[in-house]
């Protein structure tokens, strides 16, 4: 399935998060966790249509819709309408940035059955 600013899903497709990756996910956290790396146990799945409308939304009245689509995808083409993406959270509920967690991602991500989709400067 591909999935990006050039290639979307219909309005409709909504299968919720695949349990199957939300398990790999779990694992993947629980280990960054059990290496004590600053992770939480929140993260951004599974969105739906509307949700993504609503979130571009915002950010359209936030920054304008030349910045959003630099950052946020349109409703219909965004990779979390999968059910398959998820974004990582430090604790304090900030994207997963800091150089030690997205070099850990980087080197484990793919034993885990995902890859890092957006690195640092993309």
């Amino acid at each position: 399935m591909l999935v990006n600013k050039e290639h979307g899903l219909a309005p409709s497709y909504a299968p919720g998060e695949d349990p199957i990756a939300k398990e790999a996910l779990l694992a993947l956290l629980s280990q960054m966790q059990n290496e004590g790396l600053n992770v939480s146990d929140r993260y951004s799945g599974f969105r739906s249509y509307e949700y993504q409308s609503e979130l571009y939304a915002d950010y359209v009245m936030q920054y304008g819709q030349e910045e959003a689509d630099r950052f946020s995808a349109r409703p219909g083409f965004s990779e979390h309408q999968t059910g398959l993406a998820f974004d990582l959270m430090h604790e304090d509920g900030t994207l997963l940035t800091n150089p030690l967690e997205a070099s850990w991602l980087e080197e484990h991500a793919a034993e885990y059955g995902f890859i890092v989709r957006y690195p640092e400067g993309k």
